[in-house]
């Protein structure tokens, strides 16, 4: 696990300077097969198709298909404000450029204008240059520039080279490991050695017809670019597809017919048949060149701890160290256990008397001794002795008898006078009163008010009503009336 997470951490770094090395993929049999140089089946890589600029189902942008330098020929018209032929370098060289080659392109500039511009441009992943022609028409200089194995440009310069006057032109570039050999129009220009070249970058971008420092391509009829694996082809190749005014190079108007010619460029590729069987796998590549040494890479992370290992032989004593500064006072331990019971010491030495202790109390009286002698012997009397220490304070004595009345007093003084008292709690109620004897009848009172109407009566049954001679009102209210006559209860309702 350890490689892969090495491999995960490597390839944010590896980005800035990713190359794929040719020393190491881009052997002979990968891109191009083993056949003898002069033979006109080596394969190419055509441009034109692979930018897909002869798709009519695409239709790429600023791009037109037009009439190319002669009736039998197409070409396409690029416009500057829209075309921009930009892809990615590993969608047409996926293994890199051949050790050597050939380069043959067929166009026309359609305007007069100065400016620098590349026919090719190949980039890095950072966009920097690192093989492609450049067109100077000031100087009527063609550039062409190429890695060595230091990974530095180097770059070729053929003069003399006039390209921006609106014709068509054909330059044809036979590339070998060391030099570079230029066609003009079909007629050799110059040849010019270099450093071996090195290998590219296939993860940036490859650019055609394109001005220098600006994403702008140039108005240019692209009819032919292709570059193929045989670094000879360029002396084979002819401009009879350009226009006459560039054959009045000829010294004889008519001239006798010359032997055949040389087989003509290839035609344009098929459509694309169906996929075949898988083939067997094929031989061992050969070891390329040994690549640069590359630069020191960034530390890596520190790795997991390892696990823990055995442990090791005992090792010999070591020297007594020097005593340390003294402690502090610990703090105080705990009980130790209880020890076993000794065993009985040896007497001691008798003490000295000790002061003499304090009297104690009165002893019960002790009974009766036995009789003494008959005879009696008084002694004289001794001195008097120092008084005795303070006895301690007696038991309480029994209550004495009363003592005999004493005479009265004088009569005291009258006393202050006092506060009022507090009222008193209400007494217990009283016993029930004897039953009083009825009062005298009093005076008549005035009329009362008329009555309600009876109760009507029940047939002819008569109510009778006693006559009172004394009546005392009981109660009375809006419903009933409660009186006493002849001393029986009477009520009567009020309806």
């Amino acid at each position: 696990m350890w490689y892969l997470a090495l491999a995960i951490l490597t390839i944010p770094f590896l980005s800035q300077n990713f190359v794929v090395s040719q020393s190491i993929i881009n052997d002979v049999n990968n891109i191009c097969p083993e056949i003898k140089p002069g033979q006109d089946d080596l394969p190419g890589f055509d441009l034109i198709r692979n930018f897909r600029l002869d798709d009519p189902h695409l239709g790429f942008p600023g791009v037109k298909e037009v009439r190319g330098s002669n009736r039998m020929q197409k070409a396409y018209r690029l416009f500057p404000q829209k075309a921009n032929l930009t892809r990615p370098t590993r969608s047409i060289f996926p293994l890199g450029l051949p050790d050597q080659f050939s380069l043959v392109a067929t166009f026309r500039k359609r305007n007069l204008h100065k400016g620098q511009w590349s026919l090719i441009r190949i980039d890095d992943i950072l966009g920097k240059p690192q093989f492609g022609v450049t067109i100077i028409p000031k100087r009527k200089e063609m550039d062409f520039y190429s890695l060595d194995f230091q990974g530095k440009l180097q770059t070729l310069t053929f003069s003399d080279i006039e390209v921006n006057d609106k014709q068509w032109h054909k330059i044809d570039f036979s590339v070998y490991q060391d030099k570079v050999t230029l066609y003009m129009d079909c007629k050799k220009a110059t040849t010019l050695t270099m450093n071996q070249r090195g290998p590219i970058d296939v993860n940036g971008n490859i650019v055609l017809a394109q001005y220098k420092g600006k994403n702008k391509s140039v108005p240019l009829d692209l009819q032919w670019m292709v570059l193929s694996c045989d670094p000879t082809r360029a002396k084979r190749e002819t401009c009879d597809e350009l226009p006459e005014n560039l054959q009045k190079r000829q010294e004889c108007q008519v001239c006798p017919a010359g032997p055949p010619g040389p087989p003509g460029l290839n035609g344009t590729e098929g459509p694309p048949g169906p996929h075949g069987e898988p083939g067997e796998p094929g031989l061992q590549g050969i070891p390329g060149l040994r690549g640069t040494k590359g630069e020191i890479g960034i530390a890596g992370i520190a790795g997991l701890p390892g696990p823990i290992g055995p442990p090791g032989p005992i090792g010999p004593p070591g020297r007594q160290g020097s005593p340390g500064p003294k402690g502090e006072f610990g703090l105080p331990g705990l009980p130790g256990l209880t020890g076993l019971k000794g065993e009985m010491g040896e007497p001691g030495i008798p003490g000295e008397p000790g002061p003499p202790g304090i009297m104690g109390a009165m002893g019960p009286r002790g009974p009766p001794g036995q009789p003494g002698d008959a005879v009696v012997v008084e002694g004289p009397v001794g001195p008097q002795g120092e008084p005795g220490l303070p006895g301690l304070q007696g038991e309480q004595g029994l209550q004495g008898l009363p003592g005999p009345v004493g005479t009265p007093g004088k009569k005291g003084e009258p006393g202050e006078k006092g506060q009022v008292g507090r009222i008193g709690d209400r007494g217990p109620p009283g016993e029930r009163g004897v039953r009083g004897f009825p009062g005298p009848i009093g005076p008549s009172g005035p009329p009362g008010p008329p009555g309600r109407d009876g109760i009507p009566g029940r047939g002819n049954e008569v109510v009778s009503v006693p006559v009172c001679i004394t009546v005392i009102m009981l109660f009375m209210n809006n419903k009933k009336i409660k009186f006493l006559c002849n001393n029986h209860y009477y009520k009567i309702y009020i309806v």
